[in-house]
């Protein structure tokens, strides 16, 4: 019998998506799950952090404060709130 491969069967081998079926034990899919909400949960509160930051970065520009002393009252590097307020 001859064996047939995918790629020989589709034009566009990076077209298609595969879905793995993965079976795992109770306790270790309740962990991923929740690896997975709590990645999520992280990701929101991080923008939120950064909307917090440009509006108070915002404030202390607006009150002629330079970006050394904005950094050292908001905790946060001068670089990265160069690249935060960047981003807004």
């Amino acid at each position: 019998a001859r064996r047939r491969t995918l790629a020989r069967e589709v034009a566009d081998p990076y077209a298609i998506d595969f879905l793995e079926d993965v079976r795992l034990p109770g306790g270790a899919r309740r962990l991923i799950g929740g690896h997975w909400a709590a990645r999520r949960k992280a990701e929101k509160a991080q923008l939120a952090a950064e909307v917090a930051t440009r509006r108070a970065l915002q404030a202390l520009r607006d009150l002629s404060i330079n970006l050394k002393d904005a950094s050292d009252l908001l905790g946060i590097p001068s670089a990265k709130l160069q690249k935060i307020s960047r981003k807004g």
